[in-house]
């Protein structure tokens, strides 16, 4: 098998997963002052008072602990229930797009900086062979609050990739991200795939000679290079 890794937010989805799930805890009563921080944060970056690398750090340091003393087995049943809204803003192409990869032989496996509870639930759902994804370390059903693993941080879904890679190898390996934070397990593969880019990853694109894709056309675009690959 080869191998292919998706970011997910964006990149698969229209929307930013925390911000949904987020949302959704607020309007059931739970976790509250997660809200009103995260929110704060994201002010503070829509002011441009915050980077957008400042801002991609702190919010997961906040979710981690928020989390703590939480009840694993809790979050993963408000996890199941937030689901349903997830699903809604995934692209029909992406489900398209990871069956193309697998019918070619494709190992796939989401990469991505978001929570575990909600990212797994969107990789069962779209059906890639693994998921990757922020996890906070816990302790007798409890969660501890802090990391046991952060891909937020800079070099994290390097770290991640460069495992994969050694084990399915670079030929014929796809990478597909919409940002610069994507860029750790883009840049070791043979096809990096820019897919619904902010303007900062276009311009990286442009630069390394990457594939520009949206959402409309991806699958008949990856179609194209798989079917040279034949030839």
């Amino acid at each position: 098998m080869r191998l292919a890794m998706l970011d997910f937010d964006i990149t698969l989805s229209k929307d930013y997963s925390m911000n949904l799930f987020s949302n959704f805890l607020y309007e059931n009563k739970r976790m509250m002052n997660l809200h009103v921080q995260r929110q704060a944060i994201l002010e503070k970056y829509f002011s441009k008072q915050m980077s957008f690398d400042e801002m991609s750090e702190q919010l997961p340091y906040l979710w981690a602990s928020s989390l703590k003393d939480t009840s694993v087995k809790g979050l993963e049943v408000l996890a199941s229930e937030f689901f349903p809204i997830l699903k809604k803003e995934i692209h029909d192409s992406s489900y398209e797009l990871i069956n193309l990869l697998k019918a070619n032989g494709y190992y796939t496996v989401i990469i991505s900086a978001a929570a575990y509870e909600i990212i797994s639930l969107a990789g069962q759902d779209l059906g890639v062979h693994e998921t990757r994804a922020m996890k906070i370390g816990s302790s007798y059903g409890f969660y501890s609050g802090r990391f046991e693993n952060n891909i937020s941080l800079p070099g994290g879904k390097k770290k991640e990739a460069m495992p994969l890679l050694r084990t399915y190898g670079v030929k014929g390996s796809f990478s597909f991200g919409d940002s610069k934070q994507d860029l750790g397990m883009m840049e070791p593969v043979e096809h990096a795939i820019a897919l619904n880019p902010n303007k900062e990853l276009i311009d990286i694109a442009n630069e390394k000679n990457w594939p520009i894709m949206t959402y409309e056309n991806v699958v008949p675009e990856v179609e194209k290079i798989l079917k040279a690959k034949t030839i």
